[in-house]
C-alpha cells in the first residue's frame, strides 16, 4: 500500500501542524508529502492507495477529486473554519457520501449567490493573521441582491426563481451556522436552500433579503420549509436548470459550473476518516 501525505501551507492553522509528528503517524506505508504553498502544481494522488489530507475544506475537496474512488482518505482539519470537521465531534467520524454536481465532488456545500464568495474571498495571509475574523470585512461586502433566473426540480417539487441564494449541502452547518438540524450522515441525501431573490434591488433589496437569509440561517430547519421565498428540503437527486453559467463555491472553492447543474450522492467504495479538530490537533499539532 502507498500513502501521499498532503499538507496545504495555505490553509489558515496551517501553523498548528506539527509535520515531525504526522510522519511519525501515518509513516508505516511508502510514503510520499507533497506540500502546497501556491508555488508547485497541485500534486497527482492518483496512483496512491491512502491520501492523508491535512488542511481545510478546501483541501479535502481537491483529494476527492484527484484521488481514486477506493483510495482511503483521512482528513485532519487544520484550515479556518473546518465545516466537515464539525460532523466529528469526538475523536473521528466514517463518512461514506459525498455530493455531486455536474461530475464534480463536494464534502459539504455548493452554493451560488449571496455570501457564496466569503469561502474564498480572503487573501491566504489575512486568513492565517486574523482566523476567522479574516470573512468578517467581507460580509458587507457580498451582502447583495443576487438574481438568478432558473427553476430547481427536487425529487417531486418544483421551485421557480430568481434566486439569491442557492445551496445544496451535506452537513449540520455552513458559514459557521448550525441551521441544518435535519441533517443525518451518511443518509444518501442532500438538504437543499433555495431563496428567492426580492423584487426590489438596491437597499431595499437587501432589507427585504434579510428576513428569509434569518429565518434560514438564525432559526434554522428541523423539517422540510415551503415557504414564499424559502424553501429548505432533503433529497438524493436534484435538477436545476438556470439561464447562464454561475460562479459560486465547492467546499469553500471557487467555481464556475454550467447550466443545468445536476446533483447526486456518491457513497464512496471506502468511507473517508474525519477528525475532529480536538482530536486532529492531540494527535499532529504543536504543543
Amino acid at each position: 500500500m502507498s500513502c501521499a501525505i498532503v499538507i496545504n501551507k495555505m490553509s489558515g492553522n496551517s501553523s498548528c501542524l506539527d509535520e515531525t509528528k504526522l510522519l511519525q503517524t501515518f509513516c508505516h506505508t511508502p510514503t510520499q508529502t507533497f506540500v502546497l504553498d501556491g508555488t508547485t502544481d497541485l500534486p497527482n494522488v492518483q496512483k496512491f492507495n491512502q491520501i492523508v489530507v491535512c488542511g481545510g475544506d478546501g483541501t479535502l475537496n481537491f483529494a476527492l477529486n484527484h484521488a481514486k474512488q477506493d483510495a482511503e482518505i483521512f482528513y485532519l482539519p487544520f484550515g479556518t473554519f473546518n465545516e466537515k470537521a464539525s460532523c466529528a465531534k469526538v475523536g473521528q467520524q466514517q463518512i461514506a457520501d459525498v455530493g455531486v454536481v455536474n461530475g464534480r465532488r463536494f464534502s459539504y456545500v455548493f452554493a451560488t449567490g449571496v455570501f457564496a464568495k466569503l469561502g474564498y474571498a480572503p487573501a491566504v495571509s489575512t486568513k492565517k493573521r486574523l482566523k476567522r475574523l479574516a470573512y468578517a470585512k467581507h460580509v458587507f461586502a457580498e451582502y447583495k441582491v443576487h438574481r438568478i433566473e432558473g427553476t430547481a426540480q427536487i425529487g417531486n417539487k418544483t421551485v421557480h426563481g430568481p434566486f439569491c441564494l442557492v445551496m445544496a449541502l451535506d452537513s449540520h452547518q455552513c458559514f459557521g451556522f448550525k441551521f441544518n438540524k435535519c441533517h443525518q450522515p451518511n443518509d444518501g441525501q442532500l438538504s437543499f436552500l433555495l431563496i428567492k431573490s426580492p423584487r426590489c434591488g438596491g437597499f431595499l433589496g437587501k432589507v427585504q433579503m434579510f428576513f428569509p437569509l434569518f429565518r434560514a440561517f438564525f432559526v434554522g430547519f428541523s423539517k422540510p420549509y415551503f415557504g414564499k421565498n424559502l424553501v429548505f428540503c432533503n433529497a438524493s437527486r436534484a435538477q436545476i436548470c438556470l439561464q447562464n453559467a454561475v460562479e459560486g463555491t465547492l467546499d469553500g472553492e471557487k467555481v464556475s459550473i454550467c447550466s443545468p447543474l445536476n446533483f447526486s450522492v456518491q457513497k464512496r467504495a471506502k468511507p473517508i476518516t474525519v477528525f475532529s479538530v480536538k482530536h486532529a490537533r492531540k494527535i499532529c499539532g504543536k504543543r
